[in-house]
């Protein structure tokens, strides 16, 4: 929701602004690049991880409070794991976009976040007190930002 959609969203509204007399809605998705698709998928992953530590950070109150969320029903390991695993998602797709999607060296821009993202990810995997975790969310919330748009830079500039 929070990659695939939003970018496929944004193409699609400034396509039909250059595109006034073309048909909309279904049929101008289906006619859209694949790469629009999976462009968002890192991006989608970075924002989710932003929830992902708030699960992590309030999971004992999510417990009493009778919510099923993922780090209350696998504990703490498994916040982690699905939180580290959605960083590695974001930080391999690039290569992917490279070898299989015909994207150009540019495409590598975002990995130049990656030293924010080891900082993040190791307090997230090492630090278990709500007050301890409370500024990884904002922290999360700008790797995202910068993480998109470095991507975005790298899907626009010429070399596929």
């Amino acid at each position: 929701m929070f990659g695939i959609v939003a970018v496929v969203g944004a193409y699609y509204i400034q396509w039909a602004a250059l595109h006034a007399t073309a048909s909309h809605g279904i049929d101008a998705l289906r006619h859209m690049p694949l790469d629009i698709f999976v462009v968002g998928l890192p991006v989608g992953a970075l924002v989710t991880n932003v929830m992902i530590i708030d699960d992590i950070r309030d999971r004992h109150f999510d417990a009493v409070k009778g919510w099923r969320t993922f780090s209350v029903r696998f504990g703490l390991s498994g916040g982690r794991m699905e939180y580290l695993a959605l960083t590695v998602l974001a930080y391999v797709l690039p290569l992917a976009f490279w070898l299989w999607l015909g994207f150009g060296a540019w495409i590598f821009l975002p990995l130049l976040t990656l030293p924010l993202a080891y900082r993040i990810a190791r307090a997230v995997c090492t630090l278990e007190q709500t007050r301890d975790l409370l500024l990884m969310s904002p922290m999360a919330s700008y790797l995202s930002l910068i993480y998109s748009a470095l991507l975005a830079v790298a899907v626009a500039m010429p070399g596929r």
